[in-house]
């Protein structure tokens, strides 16, 4: 009996680089034998039914093979993205704030990544630790003030990547 899962990749097709064409990479999933490929958006989230929890590292060797691109591949099951959704603090659908999701490689644990990230500005930012995941809120009208974006150059933040709130809704639902 298969299962439902999503790969997130990491870093793709942002500011022109790692560029990859999402049907082009449906193609290489299902070549790898992956069953009811589908992608959402051009981010880098592909959709799948495997008979087995396929490893990160398997799904890095089908992107690395068909895209000659060395990219972190997150995976997440029907049931993980959904319990992401379902403990997800109230405030990210407050329409005031730009929310997204931090997902977090199984070696990384909230706990973890929430300590190596960069203080929140007090009046902007707001962190919570969830399954598997940091969910992060900054204040719309003052997100140029936030400190969260000081994550990007850090060591931990090549252990996470980024979903908006609506994406990853959006994942749960067409999972």
């Amino acid at each position: 009996m298969s299962q439902r899962y999503v790969a997130l990749l990491r870093g793709i097709n942002v500011g022109g680089n790692n560029r990859i064409v999402m049907k082009e990479l449906a193609e290489a999933f299902r070549a790898a034998g992956y069953a009811e490929v589908s992608t959402y958006i051009n981010s880098g989230n592909v959709l799948f039914s495997a008979a087995s929890r396929p490893t990160p590292e398997a799904l890095e060797r089908v992107v690395t093979d068909a895209f000659g691109l060395d990219i972190a591949v997150l995976v997440r099951s029907q049931d993980e993205i959904a319990a992401v959704v379902a403990e997800a603090p109230a405030e990210l659908d407050d329409a005031a704030v730009r929310p997204d999701v931090w997902f977090l490689r199984a070696s990384l644990s909230p706990e973890a990544a929430l300590a190596a990230m960069p203080e929140p500005h007090p009046e902007v930012d707001r962190i919570w630790t969830g399954p598997g995941v940091l969910y992060t809120t900054r204040i719309a009208e003052l997100a140029s003030k936030s400190r969260l974006t000081k994550a990007v150059g850090t060591k931990v933040y090549r252990e996470m990547s980024v979903r908006n709130w609506n994406t990853t809704k959006a994942l749960a639902h067409r999972l």
